[in-house]
């Protein structure tokens, strides 16, 4: 983006972003992992899952809106998703 926050016609892609590659790599390896748990925890997983897609998800609209501030404030929601997945996984873990 330029001072005014504003994109170039050559401006990478999302995908290209350090931010969403680790974010998308994570949600990845969280839905993998879900997979473990027992059936009847089904309402666990989903909330883990939507929590963990969402990051990476934020990330992307975030750049797509095309300026500065709209993208930094995406960061900031992309970082509370991945806080409340990892809060999801901690109390899980912490219960059994």
């Amino acid at each position: 983006m330029d001072e005014q926050g504003t994109r170039p016609d050559n401006a990478p892609r999302y995908r290209q972003l350090k931010a969403w590659q680790t974010s998308d790599d994570l949600a990845v390896e969280v839905y993998r992992l879900t997979k473990r748990l027992p059936r009847d925890e089904y309402w666990l997983k989903d909330q883990i899952i939507r929590a963990a897609v969402s990051a990476p998800a934020n990330i992307a609209e975030g750049y797509g809106r095309g300026s500065n501030k709209e993208f930094a404030q995406s960061l900031v929601v992309a970082h509370g998703s991945s806080m409340k997945w990892t809060t999801f996984c901690t109390s899980y873990r912490e219960s059994n």
